[in-house]
């Protein structure tokens, strides 16, 4: 079985409105660089936005069954309240991982919200210099992100990864 997460566009003639059961669907990818790496002990820092959980999910799920120590910081950032979903799943997580959900302002555009996110982060992980740090959402939006974490908080490039790059 495949489980795909897919963000709603809530517009009234988006594709999934007219999917019906037993059409074909066409799956393209993966995409980018995206897995989660589990060849060292590094801190991981996982950044989601919007409906990116899925891959976040993915991360999280793995690390939670492996047999190990490493610290993982998830921070996942959405426009509204009902956008969190599997609740039950993240506070069922080993404590090693933890869990931190933020609303973005609605008044404030994307890069504003995240910007607040990115202050929140600095907060608790004054230097990602150690950490493999793993972007969930629009290349847009992972970009800046990944241009802000490398120059303020000291992430490495080559350490931060993404589905979308």
């Amino acid at each position: 079985m495949i489980e795909l997460h897919i963000a709603d566009t809530r517009k009234p003639n988006g594709f999934l409105k007219k999917l019906k059961v037993s059409d074909s669907v066409a799956v393209v990818g993966p995409m980018g660089e995206a897995w989660l790496r589990s060849d060292n002990s590094k801190s991981v820092i996982v950044l989601a936005f919007g409906s990116g959980y899925s891959y976040a999910r993915s991360i999280l799920l793995t690390e939670a069954n492996r047999n190990s120590d490493r610290r993982v910081s998830f921070y996942w950032a959405v426009r509204s309240e009902n956008d969190f979903y599997e609740r039950d799943i993240l506070e069922s997580l080993p404590k090693r991982i933890s869990i931190n959900l933020h609303l973005l302002n609605q008044e404030s555009n994307s890069l504003s919200g995240i910007g607040a996110l990115l202050t929140k982060l600095s907060y608790t992980h004054t230097c990602l210099a150690d950490h493999d740090v793993y972007l969930v959402g629009k290349r847009d939006v992972c970009l800046f992100i990944r241009r802000e974490i490398c120059e303020k908080l000291g992430a490495k490039s080559e350490r931060v990864y993404s589905d979308s790059f």
